[in-house]
């Protein structure tokens, strides 16, 4: 999690079912697309997205807050090309208050029905200080076309909404606080017309201690409103702990209270809820609980609740013996088979100070658990799923921004993409010296688009003129490049003898980072053509020891490979971040042409070790296509990225 002076930990996530140079360490992973980061120009920043959502036309649209001068912030939206990436609006948001301290931050973003932004967060304004805030932006150009402002009892209060959502009607509802004292606040939901931002209703849920909050909701298919957070309960004079996991369902209409769960054990904290397609509730959050010994244990708490009345329709705990501290399980998505994935982390061990990654998967109807994932070193911050069903969890690996694809069905890791700034931890520390735990960059929000393109938003920890400074950051990833010539003949129908052509100018190439498993000078590479229709493949291995490190003039990776005398075939190729994938290879075994005609041809070059894919399918303009018994001729150009990336051989490398 992001910190800063004017940021507060979250805590809880909302789930529903569903440039830089930068370096890229990857296991099987896609290829990073594009990349944008903002910075504020302050020494010393604590920039972040905090969230992000897809428009109804791919458009992607991001919110956070950038660092304004005497430790205060500003919030900030945008919006960017679904495919490049490049921003096609950016909006600088801020209450009426012009000087002092000022503590804004946009937290969470839906877009409506007509593919407008709604975003939510806090503005700091005249007389009240913090307040909740929401607004509604122009899809076209960013303009704000109306804001609703919500403040406490408190004249300096520090009010915020954390969550957002837009109902069947149009109408937005937000969760988060309102402080009624210093440093006293109240779980909030409000309902706004979505049309002019009036309030339609407030719910307020007051609490006799501090830090209450509703920093999750989400709306069922009756238009109903289902909120997640914590209420304090007092166990003494001015001693606030511990928390209770508290879930509310409210009316959509009036905001009603139809029913209210506690869910309470020892210490709770409820971080995650979705909606299943019987209005059924899965929620997730964490809870330590005591133990015959007198000791206490921390558990991952996963529960069904009836969407009638909120009883239990089943409940169920994960516990892992090498946990010493308390999970935060920050998302959960319901899969198309009703099961529910809940993905977070625990506290591996005290000293050193470290969190190892979780993801578990448990049956909808029985609560029954399915399978586990974790990694070491890791912290899970949100969580989205692809059209397979497969699931991308979105955080941290080690010190730097991480994405990992889990398979539906196993929790198997399909691929890692590890995203570095570009300063180190040390260089990040120097400028942080009280931070004994610096990050170099952490993903807040993830979503998957339509086309299966994976996009995270966060922070990344980036080297300037005057310092290092942690960026607002915003990336796209994506396995499949669009193709711009493949040329293929074959004098002989057995392949013996035949002529590779190949390029490619998609702006999201990108060569991989020198010394990384993905590195083809340490581990190698492999050409694979293949006939998607007959499943005729054909693959060349191209070793270690014919390539090179490159750059560019402009200090872009590249790699060269050249083949030796006598190989057969012999082949030529470079590899250029945002720039070109050429190959050219000569000689016997590259593919046989000896079927009248082939259709399409897919194209897979997969780096180093355990393999780095690029695929590409040509099969769309095609200008000769022919073939048999004394060999044939293939030739297309301009390919669109395929939908897909065929699945290639596994190759496990050792240096040499």
């Amino acid at each position: 999690m992001h910190l800063g002076k004017c940021w507060r930990p979250i805590g809880i996530a909302l789930a529903v079912l569903a440039g830089t140079c930068v370096l890229v360490h990857s296991t099987r992973c896609p290829v990073l697309a594009w990349q944008r980061s903002v910075t504020s120009k302050v020494s010393s920043s604590h920039d972040a997205a905090q969230a992000v959502a897809i428009g109804p036309n791919g458009e992607v649209f991001v919110v956070g807050c950038l660092s304004a001068p005497r430790d205060n912030s500003y919030a900030v939206a945008m919006r960017l090309a679904p495919r490049g990436g490049s921003r096609v609006w950016q909006r600088r948001i801020t209450g009426t208050r012009k000087k002092g301290e000022r503590c804004e931050c946009l937290q969470a973003v839906g877009v409506d029905h007509g593919g407008n932004p709604v975003v939510a967060g806090s503005v700091t304004n005249v007389d009240t200080y913090v307040d909740f805030f929401v607004a509604k932006l122009g899809r076209a150009d960013g303009r704000e076309l109306w804001r609703y402002t919500a403040t406490g009892l408190w004249s300096a209060s520090d009010d915020e909404a954390l969550a957002v959502a837009v109902d069947e009607a149009g109408d937005v509802i937000a969760g988060g606080r309102v402080e009624k004292a210093d440093d006293d606040s109240d779980f909030a939901v409000v309902k706004i017309s979505g049309s002019d931002g009036r309030e339609i209703w407030r719910r307020v849920f007051p609490g006799p201690c501090a830090q209450d909050q509703a920093g999750a909701l989400t709306v069922d298919i009756t238009g109903d409103v289902i909120a997640i957070g914590m209420i304090s309960q007092a166990v003494g004079p001015y001693v606030c702990d511990p928390v209770d996991f508290d879930v509310v369902k409210i009316a959509g209409v009036d905001g009603a209270e139809i029913w209210r769960r506690d869910l309470a054990g020892t210490d709770d904290y409820p971080l995650s809820v979705a909606v299943n397609g019987e209005r059924d509730l899965l929620v997730a959050g964490n809870a330590e609980q005591p133990t015959p010994d007198g000791e206490s244990i921390w558990t991952l708490v996963v529960a069904r609740l009836s969407g009638e009345d909120g009883t239990d329709i089943w409940r169920m705990a994960v516990e892992d013996p090498l946990a010493e501290g308390p999970y935060l399980p920050r998302a959960v998505v319901i899969d198309n088979a009703g099961d529910a994935i809940v993905a977070g982390s625990y506290l591996a061990t005290w000293i050193p100070y470290r969190r190892d990654l979780i993801a578990v998967k448990v049956r909808g109807e029985t609560g029954e658990e399915v399978w586990r994932s974790t990694i070491a070193d890791g912290y899970a911050s949100a969580m989205s799923l692809d059209a397979l069903g497969n699931v991308v969890v979105a955080g941290r690996l080690g010190q730097d921004l991480a994405a990992v694809q889990l398979d539906g069905k196993t929790g198997e890791v399909i691929w890692t993409q590890i995203v570095d700034g570009t300063a180190t931890g040390e260089e990040c520390a120097n400028y942080r010296p009280r931070c004994s735990h610096c990050d170099e960059g952490e993903a807040e929000a993830v979503v998957v688009t339509g086309e299966g393109r994976v996009v995270v938003a966060g922070y990344l920890c980036n080297a300037h003129g005057r310092g290092s400074d942690e960026d607002f950051a915003t990336i796209g990833f994506s396995d499949r490049l669009a193709g711009s010539r493949l040329r293929l003949k074959d004098s002989r129908a057995d392949g013996s003898v035949g002529v590779l052509s190949l390029l490619s100018l998609d702006p999201g190439i990108l060569a991989p980072a020198r010394g990384s498993s993905g590195d083809p000078a340490i581990y190698g590479a492999d050409l694979q053509l293949s006939n998607p229709r007959t499943g005729e493949t054909t693959s060349v291995s191209l070793p270690a020891t014919g390539w090179s490190h490159k750059r560019s003039l402009l200090g872009a990776q590249a790699y060269l490979y050249k083949g030796r005398r006598g190989d057969s075939p012999r082949c030529t190729l470079k590899i250029e971040s945002g720039k070109l994938l050429k190959a050219r290879c000569r000689g016997r075994g590259l593919f046989a042409l000896d079927e009248p005609s082939q259709g399409s041809l897919a194209v897979r070059l997969t780096l180093g070790n355990e393999g780095f894919p690029y695929c590409m399918l040509f099969g769309g303009r095609i200008h000769r296509d022919r073939g048999g018994a004394t060999g044939g001729v293939f030739s297309a150009v301009d390919a669109d990225a395929p939908l897909a990336c065929r699945a290639g051989p596994t190759t496990t490398r050792t240096a040499p």
